[in-house]
């Protein structure tokens, strides 16, 4: 496989750049399940400015490059975050990154950049969820949920907010109250949501024009405990991602259920109004959804791809620059109703072939294209056994592969 000891040729090192990228975030948003995987290697490529490829240095990688480990499987980062959080077979959990915050829960000063993987204790994690300011979010197999960093919003949901006599911010894990918390929590802007074993969906935080679907009308209402999004109990799935006040949920029976912010039609609703509680999105066959600045992308159980909402760089995939607010397919029907992921202004998605695919905006590399050249069109990552995708970076990508 190698030209000389621990040398790869172009093409090989292409392929496996991406096929780690797609592993890496390929249990992001599986429901309900373990998540765990057979773990394998993790290939990461964009922005690195602070670290946040685990290269040990601060440079950009426009092509896969291979963090050390055959064991890695799970990682999830989104829109502005400059922390990464992943997961490896064992139970453990490493981070690095600009520990923005103290996000990456290490127990270091915030401003602490780590560039290559650190251990936060613990052999039971299960998936984390990183938001914006640095604010994280990881479960663990025995259904606790727990936090770091900033959390004066109320956002880590402990009852801790700006106010509190104990600080604004954790730097090691701290725990919600609970242990029936499933692996579907989502960091937003300043909002968090998520879903407990028995169907109930929770929210807590700001509510940001309506992010928390409390059907507040006026006013800027916070909440630092968890509070029950309506009565229903058959809530599967948050979304994953969302930075400009949004949150999505679907429901066990295939039901689409947008709110929040609006401004760019990114609710799917046709209109530009933001929504204060949940609004339901044609449709009885969705199956995941991902939210990137303002923009969507959602697969249905046909193997069916969506997407919506702001397209100023061709990041709805649409081989066009127009924003529409309602959901628009891209074409193909063989899409993988899990692997779907979202970064700031660029998308990626694997299909049942294991061929993995990008598009969007590419200033610092992130398509892993070897170039900067934006595509409104899913181009394809070369490699036929990608079986994971991730958002690597708040500007990149990563994937796994099975060793």
């Amino acid at each position: 496989m190698t030209t000389q000891k621990g040398v790869w040729n172009l093409q090989q090192v292409r392929d496996k750049q991406l096929q780690s990228l797609w592993d890496y975030a390929g249990a992001i948003n599986e429901t309900y399940t373990d998540a765990r995987g057979s773990g394998g290697e993790l290939w990461v490529f964009g922005s690195n400015s602070y670290g946040e490829l685990g290269q040990n240095n601060l440079v950009k990688y426009s092509s896969p490059v291979q963090i050390p480990g055959t064991t890695w499987i799970l990682a999830q980062t989104y829109g502005e975050t400059k922390n990464v959080l992943v997961c490896k077979t064992d139970g453990t959990m490493w981070g690095w990154g600009a520990n923005q915050n103290g996000g990456i829960a290490i127990n270091e000063a915030p401003t602490a950049l780590r560039s290559s993987p650190v251990q936060i204790p613990g052999t039971t994690w299960l998936r984390p969820s990183l938001g914006e300011q640095g604010i994280s979010h990881l479960t663990k197999t025995d259904g606790t949920l727990w936090y770091a960093g900033p959390t004066y919003h109320g956002n880590g949901g402990d009852g801790r907010n700006a106010d509190s006599p104990a600080g604004w911010r954790v730097s090691s894990p701290t725990q919600v109250p609970g242990t029936t918390w499933t692996n579907q929590v989502n960091d937003t802007q300043a909002a968090v949501q998520a879903i407990k074993s028995d169907g109930t969906y929770w929210v807590w935080g700001q509510d940001n024009s309506g992010c928390l679907g409390l059907s507040h009308v006026n006013g800027i209402y916070k909440y630092s405990s968890p509070v029950q999004l309506g009565s229903g109990t058959d809530w599967k799935t948050v979304s994953r991602g969302g930075n400009a006040g949004e949150a999505y949920g679907i429901k066990t029976d295939g039901t689409l259920y947008a709110w929040g912010a609006n401004n760019k039609g990114q609710l799917g609703d046709g209109t530009t109004a933001a929504k204060s509680s949940p609004i339901q999105i044609p449709g009885t066959t969705w199956a995941n959804i991902c939210v990137g600045e303002s923009n969507v992308i959602a697969t249905k159980t046909d193997g069916t791809l969506w997407s919506w909402g702001y397209n100023s760089n061709g990041q709805l995939g649409l081989n066009d620059k127009t924003s529409y607010s309602s959901p628009k397919q891209i074409p193909g029907t063989t899409w993988n109703t899990v692997q779907i992921v979202a970064n700031q202004y660029s998308f990626a998605a694997l299909k049942t072939d294991g061929t993995a695919w990008v598009w969007g905006k590419n200033d610092k590399g992130q398509l892993g294209q070897n170039s900067t050249t934006y595509y409104s069109s899913p181009i394809q990552i070369p490699g036929t056994d990608w079986n994971g995708v991730g958002g690597g970076s708040h500007k990149g990508f990563a994937l796994t592969k099975s060793t």
